[in-house]
């Protein structure tokens, strides 16, 4: 294995660390969507809110959503560059 990784260029480590790198903010950013959901279901749940309280927290879990998937076919279409 070792004989391996010697023979690695920088492109392929550069490769690498950018796909590990892109999946952790993927995984971080599946995982922040549902404190946003907890968030408008307590807004929800509260007499008297109205659709522009719940246009913040959605707005950002939204581009939350849409930043992982750019992450994620970031990391796809990595190896082809």
């Amino acid at each position: 294995m070792f004989k391996l990784v010697k023979r690695l260029t920088v492109r392929e480590v550069s490769m690498i660390v950018l796909s590990v790198l892109f999946t952790f903010l993927t995984v971080y950013l599946e995982l922040e969507v549902p404190t946003y959901i907890s968030t408008i279901t307590e807004l929800l749940q509260t007499p008297g809110t109205g659709l522009a309280d719940l246009w913040e927290p959605g707005l950002k879990m939204i581009g939350l959503s849409f930043a992982s998937l750019l992450s994620a076919i970031v990391v796809g279409f990595l190896p082809l560059v």
